[in-house]
């Protein structure tokens, strides 16, 4: 397992996402951060920043589903997710694939923040092999779970566009 700190930014545009009337909105996500290792031999082999982005579909759920009321009307959609792990020549990068559900936590006309669960199937470019990549002992295989979690602020400019960070 690795873990990932990063700082991201985001631009998403969408018609008018926060009605409910489930509207689609599509955003497109850049990252940047660092690995914070498991392994004591890991930070040696972690190098360069991390780097990341996404492209997400989502849609608002409406006022059609009584539970979606309790939950302040989650949002759901589907993310590809492209990053770097921090040594390209050992560790790679990996794309997943995983739908996923945001919260609301808070929101107002203008601005939200909310919390977003994610998890899919991820496709990591390097793993172990004992002759040809004897350092890479995070990832065993090829593919592997993603899970992704985070939490983030957004703020919207016009009723298509916003710009996000989390």
């Amino acid at each position: 397992l690795v873990v990932l700190i990063i700082a991201g930014r985001s631009v998403f545009g969408q018609a008018n996402a926060d009605s409910l009337n489930g509207g689609l909105s599509l955003s497109v996500n850049a990252h940047y951060g660092f690995v914070i290792p498991e392994y004591s031999s890991f930070i040696l082999l972690t190098d360069e920043p991390v780097r990341s982005g996404e492209v997400s579909l989502e849609k608002r759920l409406g006022a059609k589903n009584p539970w979606t009321a309790v939950y302040n009307y989650p949002t759901v959609g589907l993310t590809l997710f492209y990053t770097t792990l921090g040594n390209n020549e050992i560790h790679g990068s990996e794309i997943a694939l995983f739908p996923f559900i945001r919260l609301p936590v808070f929101q107002s006309p203008k601005f939200n923040a909310g919390i977003s669960l994610g998890l899919g199937l991820g496709y990591v470019t390097k793993t172990y092999d004992e002759e040809t990549n004897p350092f890479n002992v995070v990832v065993g295989s090829n593919l592997n779970v993603h899970f992704q979690t985070k939490v983030d602020l957004r703020y919207q400019l016009s009723d298509r566009l916003g710009i996000q960070t989390g």
